[in-house]
Protein backbone atom coordinates (compact mmCIF):
# COMPACT_ATOMS: atom_id res chain seq x y z
CA UNK A 1 0.00 0.00 0.00
CA UNK A 2 1.49 3.22 -1.21
CA UNK A 3 0.48 6.44 0.85
CA UNK A 4 -2.91 7.07 1.07
CA UNK A 5 -5.66 9.60 2.00
CA UNK A 6 -8.51 7.22 3.93
CA UNK A 7 -11.95 9.60 4.06
CA UNK A 8 -14.52 8.03 5.85
CA UNK A 9 -17.53 9.60 5.19
CA UNK A 10 -21.38 8.91 6.27
CA UNK A 11 -24.18 10.15 8.22
CA UNK A 12 -23.93 9.59 11.68
CA UNK A 13 -25.17 6.02 12.71
CA UNK A 14 -23.98 4.55 9.23
CA UNK A 15 -21.07 2.88 11.01
CA UNK A 16 -18.55 4.62 9.30
CA UNK A 17 -16.54 5.10 12.65
CA UNK A 18 -17.04 1.13 13.51
CA UNK A 19 -15.38 0.31 10.12
CA UNK A 20 -12.44 3.17 10.28
CA UNK A 21 -11.37 1.87 13.89
CA UNK A 22 -11.21 -1.79 12.26
CA UNK A 23 -9.38 -0.38 9.68
CA UNK A 24 -6.84 1.35 11.86
CA UNK A 25 -6.08 -1.49 13.81
CA UNK A 26 -5.58 -3.94 11.19
CA UNK A 27 -3.43 -1.45 8.78
CA UNK A 28 -1.88 -0.12 11.85
CA UNK A 29 -2.40 3.88 11.10
CA UNK A 30 -3.67 7.09 13.04
CA UNK A 31 -7.25 7.61 12.91
CA UNK A 32 -8.44 11.25 12.93
CA UNK A 33 -12.25 11.29 14.31
CA UNK A 34 -14.10 14.87 14.08
CA UNK A 35 -15.96 13.66 16.54
CA UNK A 36 -12.89 13.13 18.61
CA UNK A 37 -11.72 16.79 17.67
CA UNK A 38 -15.47 18.41 18.11
CA UNK A 39 -15.81 17.17 21.76
CA UNK A 40 -12.51 18.31 22.89
CA UNK A 41 -12.96 21.83 21.24
CA UNK A 42 -16.34 22.28 23.38
CA UNK A 43 -14.16 21.10 26.71
CA UNK A 44 -11.95 23.94 25.93
CA UNK A 45 -14.42 26.24 25.80
CA UNK A 46 -15.75 26.63 22.60
CA UNK A 47 -19.49 26.47 21.61
CA UNK A 48 -21.30 24.31 19.64
CA UNK A 49 -21.86 26.49 16.50
CA UNK A 50 -18.00 26.90 15.95
CA UNK A 51 -16.32 23.30 16.68
CA UNK A 52 -17.68 21.38 13.26
CA UNK A 53 -15.50 23.55 10.75
CA UNK A 54 -12.65 23.63 13.03
CA UNK A 55 -12.71 20.41 13.55
CA UNK A 56 -12.22 19.37 9.90
CA UNK A 57 -9.34 22.13 9.84
CA UNK A 58 -7.70 20.10 13.00
CA UNK A 59 -8.27 17.16 11.25
CA UNK A 60 -6.13 18.47 8.11
CA UNK A 61 -3.64 19.38 9.65
CA UNK A 62 -2.97 16.32 11.68
CA UNK A 63 -3.59 14.30 8.76
CA UNK A 64 -0.60 16.76 7.02
CA UNK A 65 1.33 16.10 9.43
CA UNK A 66 1.05 12.47 9.56
CA UNK A 67 1.45 11.84 5.35
CA UNK A 68 4.53 14.60 5.41
CA UNK A 69 5.98 11.80 7.65
CA UNK A 70 4.92 9.23 5.29
CA UNK A 71 2.14 8.02 7.33
CA UNK A 72 -0.92 6.82 5.32
CA UNK A 73 -3.67 8.18 7.92
CA UNK A 74 -7.57 7.48 8.15
CA UNK A 75 -10.09 10.48 9.22
CA UNK A 76 -13.46 9.58 10.45
CA UNK A 77 -15.58 12.16 9.29
CA UNK A 78 -19.39 12.77 7.91
CA UNK A 79 -17.91 14.72 5.56
CA UNK A 80 -21.41 16.36 4.42
CA UNK A 81 -20.73 18.92 1.98
CA UNK A 82 -18.45 19.44 -1.03
CA UNK A 83 -17.00 22.32 0.33
CA UNK A 84 -15.47 19.95 3.32
CA UNK A 85 -14.43 17.05 0.71
CA UNK A 86 -12.21 19.38 -1.02
CA UNK A 87 -10.28 19.66 1.82
CA UNK A 88 -8.76 16.18 1.45
CA UNK A 89 -8.68 16.05 -2.50
CA UNK A 90 -6.27 19.37 -1.97
CA UNK A 91 -4.67 17.82 1.02
CA UNK A 92 -4.10 14.64 -1.10
CA UNK A 93 -2.53 16.30 -4.09
CA UNK A 94 -0.44 18.13 -1.94
CA UNK A 95 1.25 15.35 -0.36
CA UNK A 96 1.36 13.40 -3.35
CA UNK A 97 -0.77 10.96 -1.65
CA UNK A 98 -3.47 8.82 -2.99
CA UNK A 99 -6.95 9.88 -1.98
CA UNK A 100 -9.20 6.96 -0.97
CA UNK A 101 -13.10 7.57 -0.14
CA UNK A 102 -15.22 5.01 1.84
CA UNK A 103 -18.73 6.07 2.45
CA UNK A 104 -20.79 4.36 5.09
CA UNK A 105 -24.47 4.09 4.04
CA UNK A 106 -27.17 2.19 5.59
CA UNK A 107 -30.31 2.38 3.55
CA UNK A 108 -32.46 1.21 6.67
CA UNK A 109 -34.10 4.40 8.24
CA UNK A 110 -35.45 2.55 10.95
CA UNK A 111 -32.05 0.86 11.53
CA UNK A 112 -30.51 4.23 11.04
CA UNK A 113 -32.52 5.67 13.70
CA UNK A 114 -32.09 2.99 15.90
CA UNK A 115 -28.37 3.27 16.10
CA UNK A 116 -28.46 6.92 16.49
CA UNK A 117 -30.57 6.45 19.51
CA UNK A 118 -29.18 4.12 21.21
CA UNK A 119 -25.62 4.49 20.69
CA UNK A 120 -23.25 4.91 23.37
CA UNK A 121 -20.15 6.85 22.59
CA UNK A 122 -17.47 7.61 25.48
CA UNK A 123 -16.24 10.77 23.65
CA UNK A 124 -16.17 13.64 26.62
CA UNK A 125 -17.58 17.08 25.45
CA UNK A 126 -19.75 15.11 22.35
CA UNK A 127 -23.14 15.20 22.97
CA UNK A 128 -25.45 12.45 22.04
CA UNK A 129 -26.66 13.57 18.87
CA UNK A 130 -30.65 13.29 18.43
CA UNK A 131 -32.92 11.99 15.11
CA UNK A 132 -34.11 15.53 13.83
CA UNK A 133 -30.37 16.50 13.90
CA UNK A 134 -29.48 13.43 11.75
CA UNK A 135 -32.10 14.09 9.75
CA UNK A 136 -31.10 17.59 9.08
CA UNK A 137 -27.64 16.45 8.09
CA UNK A 138 -29.00 14.31 5.51
CA UNK A 139 -31.29 16.54 4.29
CA UNK A 140 -28.03 18.70 3.28
CA UNK A 141 -25.62 15.75 2.04
CA UNK A 142 -24.17 16.21 -0.93
CA UNK A 143 -23.47 13.62 -3.22
CA UNK A 144 -20.20 12.58 -3.47
CA UNK A 145 -18.29 13.17 -6.67
CA UNK A 146 -15.09 11.06 -5.96
CA UNK A 147 -13.97 7.35 -6.92
CA UNK A 148 -15.46 5.98 -3.81
CA UNK A 149 -16.40 2.33 -2.36
CA UNK A 150 -20.22 2.89 -0.46
CA UNK A 151 -20.38 0.28 1.74
CA UNK A 152 -24.22 -0.24 2.89
CA UNK A 153 -24.31 -1.40 6.75
CA UNK A 154 -27.59 -2.26 6.92
CA UNK A 155 -27.17 -6.34 7.45
CA UNK A 156 -23.25 -6.64 6.58
CA UNK A 157 -21.80 -8.31 9.51
CA UNK A 158 -18.52 -6.13 10.05
CA UNK A 159 -15.95 -8.21 9.27
CA UNK A 160 -16.81 -8.34 5.84
CA UNK A 161 -17.37 -4.56 5.66
CA UNK A 162 -13.52 -4.56 7.10
CA UNK A 163 -12.77 -7.17 3.92
CA UNK A 164 -14.17 -5.50 1.27
CA UNK A 165 -12.46 -1.67 2.39
CA UNK A 166 -9.25 -3.67 2.45
CA UNK A 167 -9.60 -4.71 -0.75
CA UNK A 168 -10.59 -1.49 -2.32
CA UNK A 169 -7.55 -0.29 -0.45
CA UNK A 170 -5.01 -2.46 -2.22
CA UNK A 171 -4.88 -5.17 1.14
CA UNK A 172 -3.73 -8.40 0.38
CA UNK A 173 -5.87 -9.79 3.06
CA UNK A 174 -3.42 -12.46 3.72
CA UNK A 175 -1.33 -10.25 4.65
CA UNK A 176 -3.19 -8.25 6.59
Amino acid sequence: MGLQLIIMGGLPGSGKSTVAGALATRLGIAILSTDVMDGALRRSGYDGASTGISAYVVAEALAREQLRHGRSVIVDAVNPRDMARQIWRELARQAGAELKVIECVCKDETLLRRRVETRQRDIPGLPALSWPHVLRRKANYDIWSDPRLTLETDEAEAQALVDTALEFLGQDLSQS
